[in-house]
């Protein structure tokens, strides 16, 4: 007969508090877009391995679910997703953890607020000719609404929200210097 202690709940470092509550859909979901983004993303398995300067061997143990022996450190991860160009295993955090995800560029801004301007309320209009449609859709559509249609709206906000950021940079460009 085996005999198995988990004493982690009583090492919890908050008085009482027992270990966060960790969904184990969550991790599978991390486990899987991690594997899938090393095996089946944009770059091939070789080639995430020359950028990272591992082995390709030690990668593909690493992004193995069911190796209990290799594992990637956080930064590992961030190399991944920076040499792969994809951010699905960052998605699928933000999305466990409530969190929204939403790209960011280098500023648009060259000197003139109102193109700036302009360009935010195209990217909001875009958003709302999406979602418009999505709704419409929805409402056609007993089965709901479909993943490319959100893909669309999702695409939409993404774009909505970084021009929204350039016309913030734009603005703390012109901000007056703090007194001193």
């Amino acid at each position: 007969m085996k005999l198995t202690i988990d004493a982690r709940a009583a090492l919890a470092h908050v008085e009482g508090a027992g270990l966060p509550d960790t969904s184990a859909h969550a991790c599978e979901a991390l486990d899987r877009a991690i594997h899938d983004l090393a095996h089946g993303g944009p770059v091939t398995m070789a080639t995430l391995a020359r950028r990272m300067g591992i082995p390709e061997g030690t990668l593909n143990h690493k992004v193995n679910p069911n190796n209990n022996h290799h594992f990637l450190r956080p930064s590992q991860l961030l190399q991944l997703q920076q040499a792969a160009g994809a951010v699905g295993p960052l998605r699928v955090m933000a999305d466990e953890l409530g969190y929204g995800l939403y790209r960011t560029g280098p500023s648009l801004y060259d000197g003139d607020p109102l193109r700036v301007l302009a360009q935010a309320v195209r990217a909001c209009s875009d958003l709302h000719v999406q979602a418009t449609d999505a709704y419409a859709d929805a409402a056609r559509d007993p089965a709901g609404l479909s993943r490319n249609a959100m893909r669309r709206v999702e695409r939409a906000a993404e774009d909505a929200h970084e021009a929204i950021g350039h016309v913030l940079v734009a603005l703390r460009s012109m901000m007056r210097a703090a007194p001193k």
